[in-house]
């Protein structure tokens, strides 16, 4: 994954637009969404926030949120441990939708 992201220069135009279009959308139609939702976000996240996490969870009808205590925006990087945790519930989330 670090290969496909560093050097960040040439995807500099593309990651400037997605900012630009981030900033246009206003509010999400969150109830619209009918499927399950599962939200995995770190408390740590500088790039995103958790408050998005929070906000989602709230908003979308059929949302279970995993809060990480992890770090940053990339939480699949930090400790094993914390990532065999939330790694199982995300797994048991598509599981137990997946027997519905």
């Amino acid at each position: 994954m670090s290969d496909a992201m560093v050097p960040a220069l040439p995807r500099f135009d593309g990651l400037m637009n997605d900012v630009r279009v981030q900033q246009e959308l206003g509010e999400l139609p969150f109830s619209r969404v009918r499927a399950p939702a599962l939200i995995v976000g770190s408390r740590n996240d500088g790039d995103i926030g958790f408050a998005n996490s929070v906000n989602a969870e709230e908003k979308l009808p059929r949302s279970e949120l995993i809060a990480v205590d992890q770090f940053g925006h990339l939480i699949w990087w930090g400790d094993p441990a914390v990532r065999r945790d939330f790694e199982a519930r995300i797994e048991s989330f598509l599981a137990e939708r997946h027997r519905r």
